[in-house]
């Protein structure tokens, strides 16, 4: 099997960094457990503005954050992300939903087994495209 491009390789170690961050946050729940958030409002003279919320909640093996941001135009969107952590396995996925119904998605997938580390990961934009990529480390490789 060929090596793979620089590229590539950049890419998985900004995925593993990225994955080893939210494993930590993740892994470190039992001290950081419990939820918290806020919610704002602004409104200008002319009847323009926004109303945004925001709420984050973490528990052992799990962290969520989800937002939801809505203008006084009726133009919005809900987008919530959520890591999970079980056995060798670290899980983070993104969902964004707008007003139109439209749904934008993300996921990846780190899993650590006995032949190296396996790093899956799956896109779909709003307009229903769609992309996977599943790429294994070896050791010594």
């Amino acid at each position: 099997m060929p090596h793979p491009s620089p590229v590539y390789t950049r890419i998985a170690r900004a995925a593993m960094s990225c994955a080893t961050a939210a494993a930590t946050m993740v892994w470190s729940g039992a001290a950081h457990a419990g939820s918290h958030g806020w919610s704002r409002s602004v409104h200008g003279p002319y009847g323009h503005g926004y109303t945004a919320q925001r709420q984050v909640s973490r528990s052992p093996g799990t962290a969520t954050a989800s937002r939801s941001v809505q203008t006084d135009s009726g133009h919005g969107y809900t987008s919530t992300r959520t890591t999970t952590r079980d056995d060798g396995t670290l899980t983070n996925t993104w969902t964004r939903t707008y007003d139109n119904g439209k749904t934008a998605s993300r996921s990846g997938t780190v899993t650590r087994g006995e032949d190296g580390v396996t790093v899956q990961r799956d896109v779909r934009t709003a307009s229903g495209a769609t992309a996977s990529r599943t790429t294994t480390y070896t050791p010594g490789n």
